[in-house]
């Protein structure tokens, strides 16, 4: 199977991590998600835009956050033909964070999961609290992150599956976006790291992928998380491409 391209795994993150609200512009699509998670909060940067229609779309763009009540921020990937994207926005008083690293895995060979993990069409209240424990964002966002998760549970454009350990004391999410599966939300409780929760939980929402009809799954991960891509590498990871968010707060 050839790997996905960087543009189709950029389009599937738009459609697997569901927005409140979106808006095309031109090639990208602005996201607007109560502020909960930058993917859900800014442009997607899906095809590079030059000249005087790339400054009108940064523009636009601006506006339009500004009604929000939400900072401008724009998901932008670490490639040549961006460099205009990357002057105008530091130009414009903006600041790189979140520099991240897109990693894809071929499902052909994915043996079947183990046993004794749950597989879910929706989170129960002690999965949620696990996610949200070690994820350790502010509780104000809860409402949000609830409304975003109930999204992915009724979108008509994905399968999302809530996969955990029987005791929750280890989580994640898979969505299955035609041929591709994004992995999210893995999250282990610090008394339960070492025993080969995450592991299993891991290899489920991979073996639940591929039964699914996905044929490549992919996860994103910091650049400078040494530890999560030696992990993701020793699996049959790769890396695709790197993104990293443009915010001005």
């Amino acid at each position: 199977m050839s790997a996905p391209t960087r543009l189709s795994l950029d389009q599937s993150g738009v459609r697997s991590w569901p927005a409140l609200r979106t808006e095309q512009l031109g090639p990208w699509v602005r996201r607007v998600g109560e502020g909960f998670t930058r993917r859900a909060n800014s442009v997607a940067v899906l095809e590079s835009v030059h000249g005087e229609g790339l400054v009108e779309l940064v523009a636009t763009a601006e506006e339009g956050y500004t009604s929000d009540g939400l900072p401008p921020r724009f998901q932008i990937p670490v490639l040549d033909e961006n460099a205009e994207l990357d002057a105008l926005v530091q130009a414009r008083g903006y600041e790189w964070v979140d520099h991240s690293l897109v990693m894809t895995m071929d499902l052909s060979s994915v043996p079947e999961g183990p046993d004794g993990v749950d597989i879910d069409s929706a989170p129960d209240d002690a999965w949620f609290e696990t996610w949200w424990a070690v994820d350790g964002r502010p509780d104000e966002q809860r409402p949000a992150a609830h409304r975003l998760v109930d999204r992915m549970v009724a979108s008509p454009d994905v399968n999302a599956g809530f996969i955990s350990t029987p005791d929750r004391v280890s989580v994640g999410m898979g969505v299955v976006d035609g041929p591709l599966l994004a992995m999210a939300s893995l999250a282990t409780r610090p008394v339960a790291r070492g025993q080969g929760h995450a592991s299993a939980v891991i290899a489920t929402i991979l073996a639940w992928g591929r039964a699914s009809g996905a044929e490549h799954g992919w996860f994103q991960v910091r650049v400078d998380n040494d530890r999560a891509r030696s992990l993701y590498d020793h699996l049959g990871f790769v890396g695709s491409h790197e993104y990293r968010y443009a915010e001005r707060l």
